[in-house]
């Protein structure tokens, strides 16, 4: 595993505990400006780049559509 690739595992990993701390404490998906500020990413397109990387590896899902529908995907869910 090269460093990189244990910087963005680190870094998605913030990004799933923060997802589930502020979801758990306002009753409400963070936006993506929210999590680059709560993790403190220096960009908003970097922070965008590991949310996907996130979906793409089926941990969170959202609705392209919507606001603030980013949500973990709990084990044994049926998001497809």
């Amino acid at each position: 595993m090269t460093v990189s690739m244990e910087k963005s595992e680190i870094i998605q990993q913030e990004i799933l505990n923060y997802l589930q701390a502020f979801t758990e404490l306002n009753n409400y998906a963070p936006t993506a400006r929210e999590i680059q500020k709560g993790i403190g990413m220096r960009t908003l397109s970097n922070t965008q780049y590991h949310i996907e990387k996130l979906i793409s590896r089926g941990l969170i899902t959202r609705d392209p559509k919507k606001a603030r529908t980013l949500a973990l995907i709990e084990p044994g869910d049926d998001h497809e």
